[in-house]
């Protein structure tokens, strides 16, 4: 992403001017933050044709959290990032489609998001057990689990899951 950054306008203007400092993170290094939190990027597959593509293990002092907000299906995963998760006890995963059917005229399958039925079909045994919690985040405008009331979102909850929320805390 940064080399992309510096190459395109406009970005490449306003890097060139200093007016915002890139700041690469790769893949596997560790950065230390604040109170004993660090953090660690580690690649997901997701359309990289212009850029790469990363998730965050953020560790703190109690809890340690995957952040896959953008990501291609479980299919696609290395087996690292599948053990990143694996060392997880929280994660907020990529929740893009509910099912194969939100985009008329269109296959899902082409889009290369996991849909949420797969992850709790994958995840379900994780959290049941109770060594995983897993909260979906990048819910798209056509996914019916963003109403609260709705079939999608009950059963969400029924099977363990949740969907993030705005301002929501995760304890660290």
């Amino acid at each position: 992403m940064a080399a992309f950054l510096q190459v395109n306008a406009p970005w490449s203007r306003l890097v060139a001017r200093d007016e915002i400092e890139l700041k690469e993170m790769p893949p596997g290094v560790t950065f230390d933050l604040d109170d004993g939190v660090r953090v660690t990027p580690f690649a997901v597959p997701h359309r990289d044709e212009d850029s790469d593509t990363v998730g965050f293990k953020i560790a703190g002092r109690r809890h340690v959290i995957a952040y896959v907000p953008d990501t291609d299906t479980w299919a696609t995963w290395s087996p690292q990032a599948i053990q990143t998760l694996a060392d997880c006890d929280t994660a907020l995963i990529d929740g893009t489609f509910f099912g194969s059917d939100e985009l008329p005229g269109r296959a899902v399958s082409q889009i290369g998001h996991p849909l949420v039925v797969t992850t709790m079909d994958r995840l379900e045994g994780d959290v049941r057990s109770g060594r995983l919690r897993v909260l979906f985040t990048h819910l798209n405008h056509s996914n019916n689990a963003l109403d609260p009331e709705g079939l999608e979102r009950r059963e969400i909850e029924t099977r363990g899951f949740a969907v993030a929320e705005d301002g929501q805390r995760l304890p660290l």
